[in-house]
């Protein structure tokens, strides 16, 4: 029933648009037909009386008057008028009576047949309302009511076909929907059962669209999709079918698969297609990938929906855990990860409430003397259920939601708060660091919040470190150095952060008002005295001294790497080897107990750092865990 009233709802309202459209374009139409409604108070005055119902029957009932009384009255009066005697007068009344009759019978049967057109069109057109059948009306005929028909016919079949195009396609990049699709799965899937075969789902996710979206706006985000879907079209054969299922998801069904070899090569050409360049839209230079997820048939279900499922698991775990790769294959493991993944988000909504995260503090140490200049801040998830969990895990999760927001907020806001209590207590001034996200930076509101947060905690701004990646600040270039600009207007300190995996180009990097440059970690690990691969550590150190940056080495773990970074020049350090990261509470006793916040390495002097009973316990989970110094440094 409800289908019924949704075709009859829907198609009135098409065929209301059609029309008025046409009268749009023909304004003497319009008036035409306003003046004509004007014209109609017989058939009103019909319609409300106790006459015929049908259009038919009031016609049929205005012929016979106009016919009969006319006559009826004339014979009447020839009657009175020529003195017949009484016989003669009923016999010529009798046959007066039989041939009007006739006539009028033989009239009413004309109209009725003629009037058959319009009865057909409504008819047609009122089983299309129920069923959704096209009628084949006539469009032979060239007078009104076959003009009538004709155009009804045509109209219904432009409704139709808007309508099944609705139905069945996705209306911004005209590619075939989920419903479509799954058909489509479920035609194939039963092909290969009866035939035999192979196919394989593929799942695609377009990473930041909902940034993008926020960004630019959500006419450059659907210009960004329509330029996606033709970059991939062009890698997909037509045999396939490549279809839109969600706002940021395309599916693709390779229904003629050879060999896990030949999907294996389709998801790195795709993949490669999409990050070769950047998207010029409306001026915007856009940088998007894709993370994808993929399930053959009949290694993994047989059922359409499940094996559309499989691949969006595998999807959402290849953007979960931000793999390099970018695609992977599904797994019977991945279901127990998915269900793990969406209880963490919907606890991770109402952590911050339970007291359930925290901030951990490390210290950025002067390799020159080691003194204490400043800390990063790094947030800390102990999960009532699955205890301690990486920020690899849940930051990704707050990210693809508005929760990033008020977490980044309140780190931001907890950060602050915490130094000016330290400086309250008389401890000597130094920075914290609070990393910004992608879609912290890319909030059009960032620059108030920051100023919020300086207002509320009244920490003076310039002990305030925000860090920013290379890569996220190198998306787009003039935007950053406008938004970088009017936070360093409010006094605050700028890093750019896991400096070396970026790709800046040097005329780039000197437009950034930022004050240091953040050695990714990765650049830092192999480095010894004795290894000679240190060409882009030394670039690095070599650039900031000529731009007069500050220069901290991240994920410094050995004294031999410490040894090579005071070789060459760089001032400052950060890694397992002075701290790890420690609650305020612990770094507070630190502090006070440590001479002018002098810290030694750990590999020269064991007793310079010795972790508390709490300390000790967290060191053992993390090991338990399997984290490493660079699982705590996780962006925010």
């Amino acid at each position: 029933m409800r289908n019924k009233l949704f075709w009859h709802g829907f198609c009135e309202i098409e065929i209301a648009a059609l029309l008025f459209a046409t009268c749009e374009e023909n304004p003497l139409l319009n008036n035409s037909m306003v003046n004509k409604t004007n014209d109609l108070k017989l058939y009103a005055s019909l319609s409300r009386g106790k006459g015929p119902k049908s259009y038919v029957g009031k016609i049929l009932l205005i012929a016979f008057l106009g016919t009969q009384v006319p006559l009826l009255a004339l014979l009447a009066h020839f009657i009175v008028t020529a003195s017949l005697s009484a016989a003669v007068a009923i016999h010529v009344l009798i046959v007066a009576l039989l041939a009007t009759l006739a006539g009028t019978g033989l009239t009413l049967w004309a109209l009725h047949n003629l009037l058959l057109p319009i009865q057909i069109t409504s008819r047609g057109l009122r089983h299309y309302l129920n069923t959704g059948v096209v009628p084949a009306l006539p469009s032979e005929f060239t007078d009104d009511a076959g003009i009538l028909m004709a155009d009804t016919r045509l109209t219904i079949q432009k409704v139709d076909s808007m309508i099944r195009s609705l139905a069945n396609y996705d209306e911004l990049t005209g590619l075939p929907n989920r419903r479509l699709f799954c058909d489509r799965l479920t035609y194939t899937l039963a092909e290969k059962r009866r035939n035999g075969g192979a196919l394989a789902v593929m799942v695609m996710d377009i990473s930041g669209l909902a940034g993008i979206n926020n960004r630019f706006g959500r006419p450059i985000g659907d210009l960004l999709l329509k330029a996606v879907t033709d970059r991939l079209s062009h890698e997909i054969r037509e045999t396939d079918v490549f279809s839109r299922i969600g706002n940021d998801e395309f599916a693709l069904l390779k229904s003629d698969m050879e060999s896990l070899d030949d999907v294996n090569a389709l998801a790195i050409r795709l993949l490669q297609r999409v990050e070769e360049t950047p998207f010029i839209i409306e001026g915007h230079s856009i940088k998007t990938s894709l993370s994808m997820g993929i399930a053959v048939s009949p290694s993994d279900e047989s059922r359409p929906q499940d094996l559309l499922d499989c691949a969006e698991i595998a999807q959402q775990q290849i953007k979960a855990q931000r793999s390099s790769a970018g695609y992977g294959f599904y797994s019977a493991t991945m279901n127990e990860q998915l269900r793990r993944q969406i209880q963490m988000e919907a606890d991770l909504s109402g952590a911050l409430e339970r007291g359930e995260l925290t901030l951990n503090y490390q210290p950025q140490v002067d390799n020159r003397n080691g003194q204490v200049v400043g800390v990063e801040a790094l947030l800390r998830w102990k999960h009532p259920h699955f205890g301690l969990i990486s920020p690899s895990e849940f930051i990704p999760i707050a990210e693809r939601t508005d929760l990033i927001f008020r977490l980044g907020e309140w780190v931001l806001h907890t950060a602050c708060e915490q130094n000016k209590f330290w400086q309250d207590a008389g401890l000597p001034p130094f920075r914290v660091g609070v990393n910004l996200s992608a879609r912290q930076f890319q909030h059009p509101e960032l620059v108030e919040v920051v100023a919020r947060v300086i207002r509320n905690t009244g920490l003076d701004p310039r002990w305030i470190d925000l860090e920013v990646t290379e890569s996220l600040a190198m998306d787009d270039v003039e935007q950053s150095v406008t938004l970088l600009q009017k936070l360093r207007d409010l006094g605050v300190f700028l890093s750019l952060d896991d400096f070396g995996t970026g790709y800046s180009s040097l005329s780039c990097l000197r437009r950034l008002p930022v004050h240091t440059l953040k050695i990714d970690r990765s650049f830092i690990s192999d480095v010894s005295a004795e290894l000679h691969d240190t060409s882009i550590t030394n670039a690095i150190i070599a650039l900031g001294h000529s731009m007069h940056l500050n220069i901290i080495a991240e994920g410094v773990e050995t004294g031999a790497q410490l040894d090579y970074l005071r070789e060459k020049g760089c001032e400052l350090s950060q890694g397992f080897l002075f701290s790890r990261p420690l609650p305020s509470e612990e770094l507070t006793t630190l502090l006070h107990q440590t001479s002018a916040y002098l810290l030694h390495p750990l590999a020269l002097n064991p007793l310079a750092l010795k972790p508390s009973v709490g300390a000790r316990l967290s060191m053992a989970q993390d090991s338990r865990l399997g984290l490493s110094q660079a699982d705590f440094v996780t962006r925010m």
